[in-house]
């Protein structure tokens, strides 16, 4: 498969190309956008729930929209692999029209194919984690694609050889209309174009990539098989003396492999680097930042909107010490405990009814989606002891997203699968607007889209709860803006920090990378907030840091989703077009500019600004009830 090219400065048209190339060697998610339930606090563990077969089954997802059962998943392989075999054949013969045409349907043929089998060998493992039998068959998809990778390596650079003359006469024919930006950008970027040699030997080291992240997810899958429970009960617990023990017990495994873990996160980073200076960047930030057309300037404007109001989160800390009744200062094993007496609970059926209602400035055509997801069962909701335990969403274009919640009746689950089903309306609406070339969202777009949803519904609970209830909303939408902007930015400085560290020589052993976290710790919560030993670990656990500088996206997505949320709650009828257009045009224009069109702004801090002045309304509101 193509390898990625990071000199594109904004992708448009074949980024889906080289994005599947990169996902489909890394084994990283391509359609995947993981939500890690980012409402509840820091080292909050939830139990596992029982629940009858019934349920399970009327609850589960129907992923027959892929295939109709693993023998015909199977066919699928067989004949991916033996269309790859066809496509190998077309290599020096792009030159001539006809096989050019051949050549280029058939890519596509194989892409969709691939993502395909991708996501569903994923998505049967993500519910059945110690069925043999399946992850066999995602050993198997691997493998492909691996093998897929070489036998893909010749298109692009054979085509960058071609003429501009031939290529613009390539783009004329109405066969590849929907290649166009494919070709041009062959053009426009032929200086990046790497040979041959060099695409197969970085899809090597990609490979080579994917290991850091696979070590991490077996060293936690492990865990998550062997992990004692019997703590659980202490986690939470009001005496101080049992919630410290029980908080440092389910750190016990990071600490154990502090040194493990950060070995394995230092390759990461190198190879992060490596890549970086391979493709002529000043950094690996900035390579990330130009794939989504984001200046380094303009990050740093981010970074110091988030620097100007740490003040705010200083608020939040102090207070939810006051709302705990501490004496001393607010530390790491406090960080479960709910600031209020008692947790509002919400039953599934309660929260579908929910957030449908909340996503009604959306309009008909949103709502048709949203039912069709709940009556085509794309929804896997409750908890299981076979199941990945996060949040997320995935779809291929050939079928329609899926979208894994744990729902335990918490309204903070309500507001996940809000956030989570704005992915899968955005997901379903790009494919069916969009060739597959331009379908795919990338995760800076989606983020907008599944923020959008989840500030909607805090607003809709807002204008409906009150006393108690509404304590609880504000509580909710104060964590929204902390978890998802503040620590998204947090986890980011903590990422740059190790990156630069590791240009200028430093060994990111265990005892750096863990005094690095408390440091930041220490700055982003204040003055009431200590720092113990329990503070070094959680960097250890945040899987995103194997993503390359993915967290940023979460902050501009809210902010970015707060602003666009608030024009459709005061004008619906004026500003719903221009948002549902957003949605559907997948990566066919550029993201900025349709942002502007909507007026926001994401030059400047300003929309990030302005989420922290609602965070500042919500804390005074919050205040005001308690005094």
């Amino acid at each position: 498969m193509e390898e990625f090219d990071p000199k594109k400065k904004t992708p448009r048209g074949y980024w889906l190309i080289w994005l599947i190339t990169l996902t489909a060697l890394c084994g990283t998610v391509f359609g995947i956008i993981f939500w890690f339930d980012n409402q509840q606090e820091m080292g909050t563990l939830k139990e596992p729930q029982d629940f009858t077969s019934e349920q399970e089954i009327e609850s589960s997802w129907d992923l027959s929209a892929m295939y109709k059962d693993q023998a015909a998943a199977d066919q699928a392989l067989a004949e991916l692999e033996s269309n790859a075999k066809t496509f190998e054949g077309y290599s020096g013969k792009l030159g001539q029209p006809e096989s050019f045409k051949k050549a280029m349907r058939l890519y596509e043929t194989l892409l969709i194919n691939e993502e395909q089998i991708r996501i569903y060998a994923n998505l049967k493992k993500d519910t059945a984690l110690e069925d043999g039998i399946i992850s066999d068959f995602l050993s198997q998809v691997e493998q492909l694609d691996s093998q897929l990778t070489e036998q893909m390596a010749y298109f692009k650079p054979e085509l960058s050889k071609l003429s501009d003359t031939k290529l613009k006469q390539y783009m004329a024919y109405e066969e590849t209309k929907d290649y166009q930006d494919f070709l041009g950008n062959i053009i426009d970027d032929r200086q990046s174009v790497l040979s041959e040699r060099e695409d197969r030997l970085l899809g090597l080291f990609s490979d080579l990539n994917q290991s850091y992240e696979n070590n991490y997810q077996a060293f936690w899958n492990r865990y998550d098989i062997e992990l004692d429970s019997s703590f659980y009960d202490d986690y939470y617990d009001s005496n101080d003396d049992r919630r410290y023990e029980a908080t440092k017990a389910s750190l016990k495994k990071q600490m154990d492999a502090v040194e493990v873990l950060a070995s394995n996160l230092e390759g990461k980073v190198k190879y992060d680097n490596l890549s970086a200076k391979a493709y002529e960047y000043g950094s690996d930030l900035e390579m990330v930042l130009s794939q989504d057309g984001i200046t380094l300037d303009e990050y740093k404007a981010y970074e110091k909107a988030t620097e100007k109001n740490l003040p705010l989160l200083h608020r939040w800390i102090s207070l939810k010490k006051r709302m705990l009744g501490l004496e001393r200062p607010y530390q790491r094993f406090d960080q479960q405990l709910s600031v209020l007496s008692a947790d509002q609970e919400l039953s599934f059926e309660e929260a579908k009814q929910a957030v449908r209602k909340s996503l009604e400035p959306l309009g008909n055509e949103y709502l048709t989606i949203f039912d069709k997801a709940i009556k085509e069962r794309w929804v896997d909701v409750y908890p299981r002891d076979d199941k990945y335990t996060g949040s997320y969403t995935w779809g291929a274009y050939a079928s329609h997203p899926y979208v894994l919640i744990n729902y335990d009746n918490q309204f903070v689950n309500a507001s996940t699968f809000a956030h989570e089903m704005g992915h899968a309306a955005h997901g379903y609406l790009s494919a069916k607007n969009q060739p597959f070339t331009t379908y795919e969202n990338s995760i800076f777009k989606a983020e907008i889209a599944s923020t959008t949803n989840e500030v909607l519904f805090l607003e809709y609970q807002l204008k409906t709860q009150t006393g108690q209830a509404r304590q609880e909303i504000l509580v909710q939408y104060i964590n929204l803006i902390v978890d998802t902007v503040f620590e998204q930015m947090k986890a980011s400085e903590f990422e740059k920090l190790i990156h630069t560290a590791q240009l200028e020589g430093k060994d990111l052993d265990g005892e750096f990378l863990s005094q690095t976290w408390r440091d930041l710790n220490a700055k982003y919560y204040g003055k009431d907030y200590e720092v113990t030993e329990l503070d070094g670990y959680d960097w250890t656990n945040i899987d995103h840091l194997y993503w390359n500088f993915y967290m940023y996206k979460y902050a501009t997505g809210l902010a970015s989703g707060y602003s666009i949320a608030q024009s459709l709650l005061e004008q619906p009828e004026k500003n719903q077009p221009a948002y549902i257009a957003f949605l559907k045009s997948g990566s066919s224009k550029d993201t900025l500019e349709e942002l502007r069109d909507m007026k926001v702004d994401l030059s400047k801090g300003e929309a990030l600004e302005q989420c922290y002045r609602k965070l500042g309304a919500l804390i005074d509101e919050l205040e005001s009830t308690i005094e």
